[in-house]
């Protein structure tokens, strides 16, 4: 019942809250010529003179489906003159299901693009299309009765294809994903917890190669990029051109549409058959523009496609383009050739290192296992500022910008990891690089090729990251607790030069400790030695007799920094004694003025000693390394650890005696780990020489070692999360599982800007044994 001034006015009459199928919704409209109406915006009384109807009703319908909300729009039409029964709704036919057929309203209403205009049963779900030509899947007509569950009907995902889905926020969290049909029709989806949206963008061959990349962004416009598979096109554009859309400024799902949105081509030049595959899209963020308020105002692009066909070889290119933000326009700026493979199909994949610094793509090439190409695999990096491409694996060097050692031909280029041991008898598939910044990872499948159903999928680590670490040698506060290297002649020096570097900074003792000497009871040699004072002061003291050393010794004008790093003693004579610190272990300091007034150093056959074996008051230290020379030439005596690594004899011949305790460093490990991670399962369609198996994915940004994965045991389909630290053993969760017969799950996807628990998987249910253009699947979340 509406109610107007306190008065009921519209009484709703034979209102179904649920409806048999083609049912209506019929209720009795409010009398428009009811004198003293008033409008609830201005408070005015409605003139009803004219006759003509001057206001609109809106009245809030929900839609429901085996018991569940499915819709919620509010309708809005003019007010009708005279009482009477309105039907809000025109019945659609969606087909039947078991028997039973599915009808639908078609909710037509005054905002336009929501209306319904067609509807069918695909599957399991309900699928509508709306007036503004996109597509919503509504919900379950088969099956148990449960929550709804956002599925993309008729359509699949591909390696090699970037980004393939988005997560964007503004105005509500969703995923913006590109897809195609299996006839070839392009599309874009929006995913939420509520429905699914869908609308096409174009038309492509028919061959699941075509899936375009679809890079969005809140408050940007939308580009969808795809190729035809080195094909002409359905409308008979050159194979050599990859098509562009660009949505409105707001990234509308519906300015995408086929007839909303200007046809684009980028045209990779060449003969008639040269064709261009893949589409992988990468925004450059010190090129692209905003004004005054951060309003996007040009975003520019860099995309990478496979170029050529069995002819003239094959290659991949990077083109340069932009597109202006307030018209639309798109300007194509460049193109040049990266890598040749001549025949062999070389495969790429890219991904953002996401780092700190200037922005890198990273790269991993590999070849079809379809052709029994050359199994090697390869990591490369490509600076987007300065358009360098290296690799950390092999001495190759090119440049994107200056065209300068391009392309590169990637049968000369050093491996990443071993070749397979036979390319007749075992194959190997690439899928995906890791984003960043976490450090780069490389999925991939092995196999025998006698036993395709056996591919063992693996992560490449590309390197170790085991950082060098320095050998360290920890001392205590006690007598016992020293190094020393036996008496040499070179050590009588009057001169000596003494550096220690420290692995942590000495604490303040509380009382006097010795640092470095060469002293000894034994026969009165004592000679000199360095300590440091409990208000962390340094102090030499020197014997001219070797028996006493001759008063209190000199003291530091400063104290020792608490963050020093290092210190250092210089004799030049007795009366011009320096002391040093570091803070960064390569700049050296003077602590305070120079120090006068100590004895000459008398000779002595003392040891060089670190810390004290005789006093019982050394000074609790981590060193990390020694250097002990003469001032006037800096000739090197004797040295512990300069490379790193404790040495006995040293690099000068010293014999060492250590009773301090050693902690040895890590060499450096910088190369690539493979991890096996389970066997795929058996195969999905087309021929066991190409073995599609799922493969696995990366999170983008990636911000640990987190991998999701599908496997198949033949009658039960997982997909899996896995997460390791360390370069440890992988822990799985299992996210999902289905019985094989309701189809295979593959080529899973974590959408950019999205977590695993957003992950999309392609389910299955047809892929032929011999082809890639006749298949069957949805794309659906994995919980």
């Amino acid at each position: 019942m509406l109610i107007w001034e306190g008065q009921p006015i519209v009484t709703v009459d034979g209102l179904r809250h649920t409806s048999e199928p083609g049912g209506q919704i019929a209720f009795t409209a409010v009398v428009s010529d009811m004198v003293g109406m008033v409008d609830a915006t201005t408070q005015q009384v409605i003139d009803i003179s004219g006759g003509e109807a001057t206001h609109l009703l809106t009245a809030t319908i929900t839609y429901l489906l085996a018991r569940r909300v499915i819709g919620v729009r509010k309708v809005t039409f003019p007010v009708p003159t005279g009482a009477g029964a309105l039907d809000l709704d025109r019945a659609i036919a969606a087909g039947t299901v078991e028997g039973v057929p599915i009808v639908v309203a078609d909710q037509w209403s005054e905002v336009v693009d929501q209306a319904i205009t067609d509807a069918r049963v695909d599957g399991d779900w309900l699928v509508l299309t709306r007036h503004d030509g996109t597509e919503i899947t509504a919900g379950h007509v088969r099956g148990p009765e449960g929550d709804f569950v956002p599925v993309i009907t008729d359509d699949t995902a591909e390696w090699w294809v970037h980004p393939q889905a988005t997560v964007l926020q503004r105005p509500v969290p969703r995923i913006v994903k590109g897809g195609l049909r299996a006839d070839g029709t392009v599309i874009v989806s929006e995913v939420t917890d509520a429905r699914v949206r869908t609308v096409e963008v174009g038309t492509a061959t028919q061959d699941d190669h075509n899936v375009p990349a679809v890079w969005a962004r809140d408050g940007h416009r939308t580009v969808v990029a795809w190729t035809n598979h080195g094909q002409t096109s359905p409308g008979g554009d050159p194979p050599r051109y990859m098509h562009l859309r660009v949505s409105d400024r707001d990234g509308t799902l519906s300015s995408l549409r086929t007839d909303a949105a200007v046809p684009v081509v980028i045209n990779f030049t060449g003969g008639a058959t040269v064709g261009v595959s893949y589409a992988q899209l990468h925004h450059i963020a010190h090129l692209s523009t905003v004004d005054a308020a951060g309003n996007p105002l040009v975003d520019h692009f860099w995309v990478l496609t496979r170029y050529g066909n069995t002819g003239i070889g094959f290659s991949w290119r990077v083109a340069r383009f932009t597109v202006d933000q307030v018209t639309g326009e798109v300007t194509v700026l460049g193109i040049q050739v990266l890598f040749t493979s001549e025949f062999l199909q070389l495969y790429v994949t890219s991904a953002d290192a996401h780092g700190t610094g200037d922005q890198v793509i990273r790269l991993a090439c590999a070849y079809n296992p379809n052709t029994l190409s050359n199994m090697t695999l390869l990591y490369f990096e490509l600076n987007c500022v300065t358009g360098a491409i290296t690799s950390p694996h092999a001495p190759t060097t090119g440049n994107v910008l200056t065209g300068a050692g391009l392309p590169i031909d990637t049968r000369t280029v050093p491996r990443l990891i071993p070749n397979l041991p036979d390319i007749t008898t075992h194959s190997r598939r690439l899928s995906y690089v890791s984003p960043g910044p976490f450090p780069p990872r490389i999925a991939i499948a092995e196999w025998d090729n006698t036993t395709p159903n056996q591919a063992m999928q693996k992560i490449v680590t590309v390197s170790a990251g085991v950082a060098f670490t320095r050998d360290r040698l920890d001392l205590s506060s006690t007598g016992t607790s020293y190094a020393a290297a036996a008496f040499h002649p070179d050590f009588q020096t009057t001169t000596p030069s003494v550096r220690v570097w420290l692995a942590a900074p000495i604490g303040t003792p509380g009382a006097t400790r010795t640092l470095v000497r060469r002293t000894s009871t034994d026969g009165n040699n004592r000679s000199w030695q360095l300590q440091l004072l409990t208000d962390r002061r340094l102090q030499v003291q020197c014997s001219a007799t070797g028996v006493n050393f001759t008063g209190g010794g000199v003291q530091s004008t400063l104290v020792l920094p608490a963050d020093a790093v290092g210190y250092g003693l210089d004799i030049h004579a007795p009366d011009d004694i320096r002391l040093y610190y570091t803070l960064d272990g390569d700049t050296w300091v003077q602590l305070g003025a120079t120090l006068t007034g100590i004895a000459p150093l008398a000779s002595s056959i003392a040891p060089l000693e670190i810390g004290s074996s005789t006093t019982g008051a050394s000074a609790t230290q981590s060193i990390s390394r020694y250097e002990y020379r003469s001032v006037p030439d800096g000739t090197l005596i004797a040295s512990q650890m300069t490379a790193g690594r404790w040495q006995d004899p040293d690099p000068q011949g010293r014999t060492w005696t250590n009773t301090a305790t050693l902690i040895p460093g890590t060499d450096a490990d910088t190369a690539p780990r493979v991890t096996d991670i389970g066997i795929a399962g058996p195969r999905i369609g087309y021929v066991a020489t190409s073995n599609y198996v799922p493969m696995p994915a990366f999170c983008d940004p990636a911000v640990d070692d987190t991998v999701i994965t599908a496997q198949s045991t033949g009658t039960t389909e997982t997909v899996k999360i896995l997460r390791r630290t360390d370069l440890g053993p992988y822990r799985e969760q299992t996210m999902m599982t289905q019985p094989t017969t309701a189809g295979r799950l593959f080529r899973p996807i974590v959408p950019t800007g999205g977590n695993v628990d957003q992950a999309l998987v392609v389910n299955v249910t047809h892929y032929s044994p011999s082809n890639y253009e006749q298949w069957a699947a949805s794309v659906r979340p994995i919980t």
